[in-house]
């Protein structure tokens, strides 16, 4: 993973430490860049946490991940913090993701 320990000190092209994909193929998931999510930072409390919840404006917003700068152990997807989203940093940035349609055991047979 790109984190302090890998001396690149800058960010990296997605999958130039393919030792940390995950199972699913999913690259770079920890260090590189925070990742900033849409929801709003709240310290979390003894009970059930619940994010996703309605933002409002002015909140923080959450970063997740750790980045090239960060030590090893800080580059994982529970290490959080929290921002206001004006903040601009290239240590901080945003994963693309796209939702692909797995065909159904009924499509594949009506395509074969």
């Amino acid at each position: 993973m790109n984190a302090d320990p890998a001396h690149l000190r800058k960010t990296s092209p997605v999958g130039v430490f393919p030792d940390s994909d995950t199972p699913d193929e999913i690259c770079d998931m920890a260090g590189n860049v925070w990742e900033w999510c849409a929801d709003s930072y709240r310290t979390y409390g003894s009970g059930e946490q619940m994010e996703g919840e309605e933002q409002e404006a002015g909140d923080f917003r959450v970063l997740r991940g750790g980045g090239w700068f960060d030590d090893a152990q800080n580059c994982r997807s529970a290490c959080r913090g929290g921002y206001e989203p004006s903040v601009r940093d290239n240590r901080m940035g945003f994963r693309f993701a796209q939702v692909t349609h797995t065909p159904t055991g009924a499509e594949r047979s009506k395509a074969s």
